[in-house]
């Protein structure tokens, strides 16, 4: 049996929050979307005006997944030529959880299915072409994890966050 706060709380995945929030955002063009466990440098006037001109429905922030490992390059003959340790900048690109969507994305919503966004929503706008990649090669870095959480309050005790 469903309780009210599964249905509507702590336990309904990012899907049905984003339908349930349709009586409120019916009325607008376009509106951003965070999953709220993130941080990041993105310029939103410009990711708005891309994902304007793109004419698709939903537009995602592509962000550069950092290694949790480091890469080494070996010769043939078996000797490391190359040690680079965690980089970020040939990691995949991944979703980095910022979005500009248009009110149409409610039309393949429904707050009754209890899905996350990566596993209804996003698929379905990506096979039918409607889903648009935002490229953000700044400052992003999320909180999945304590080790996140301390590394970015460690980031916030030394004034190194971007815009300070």
């Amino acid at each position: 049996m469903e309780t009210a706060a599964y249905r509507y709380g702590v336990d309904s995945e990012t899907g049905r929050r984003l339908a349930l929030a349709r009586p409120y955002l019916e009325d607008v063009d376009s509106f951003f979307l965070t999953y709220g466990d993130g941080l990041s440098d993105i310029n939103f006037e410009t990711q708005l005006s891309q994902h304007l001109s793109s004419k698709k429905s939903a537009t995602i922030t592509a962000v550069r997944s950092p290694s949790k490992y480091g890469h080494i390059k070996i010769s043939e003959a078996g000797a490391v030529t190359e040690f680079v340790e965690k980089p970020i900048d040939d990691g995949p690109w991944i979703n980095g959880g910022f979005f500009v969507m248009n009110s149409t994305v409610f039309q393949h919503l429904d707050p009754a299915e209890n899905k996350p966004l990566e596993l209804g929503l996003l698929p379905h706008l990506a096979a039918s072409g409607e889903l648009n990649a935002f490229p953000h090669s700044g400052f992003w870095k999320c909180m999945d994890s304590p080790k996140d959480k301390a590394e970015l309050d460690a980031l916030a005790d030394s004034s190194s966050l971007p815009g300070r």
